[in-house]
């Protein structure tokens, strides 16, 4: 649950991970995550400025060490900053690792 002091109502984990998203306006991208949870994703994009805006729906794909794609969940871009996006999961994350 959320600490003191932080509105979020997940617990964090500094795991970084490879995942994927997709959008019409810029195709498919491969990034790194810097933090995830339950609720959602911050994923590191550099200097990549075709990102979409805040509010923007994507397509994203967790992907484990060898490459293997979970299916697709739906994610909003909540927070951009200059060098990632906060992403806000629409679907549970965990309902993809199962498939």
């Amino acid at each position: 649950m959320a600490t003191s002091g932080n509105q979020r109502g997940y617990t964090r984990s500094d795991l970084e991970v490879t995942i994927e998203i997709a959008h019409e306006s810029f195709g498919r991208e491969r990034l790194r995550s810097r933090d995830l949870s339950a609720g959602g994703v911050f994923v590191v994009h550099g200097s990549n400025p075709a990102l979409p805006p805040k509010g923007t729906v994507l397509d994203v794909w967790i992907l484990g060490d060898s490459g293997e794609q979970t299916r697709a969940i739906k994610a909003e871009i909540v927070r951009v900053e200059a060098g990632g996006v906060a992403l806000r999961f629409l679907e549970d994350p965990f309902s993809a690792l199962e498939s």
